[in-house]
C-alpha cells in the first residue's frame, strides 16, 4: 500500500480518479498491524478499481484531524 502524507493526501486521494480506500493507522496500533495484510491482499485484489492507501497518523495528525 502506498503511503500519503498530510501534503501529498488532497492530491492523492481528494483527486484521484478512483476510488480511494485510506487505511488510518499507528505504529503503536496492534490492530492496525494486523489489518495490514489483509489490506495489501485487497489492494492486489481490486488493483486498477481501487486504491488503497496508508496514512500514518502520529506523523500526519492534520489529514486524520480533518
Amino acid at each position: 500500500m502506498e503511503a500519503v502524507t498530510d501534503s501529498s493526501f488532497a492530491v492523492e486521494v481528494l483527486g484521484s480518479e478512483l476510488p480511494v480506500f485510506v487505511d488510518f493507522w499507528a505504529e503503536w496500533c496492534p490492530p492496525c498491524h494486523r489489518l495490514t495484510p489483509i489490506l495489501d491482499e485487497l489492494a492486489v485484489e481490486y488493483a486498477g478499481r481501487i486504491r488503497f492507501v496508508k496514512v500514518d497518523v502520529d506523523n500526519n495528525p492534520n489529514v486524520a484531524r480533518e
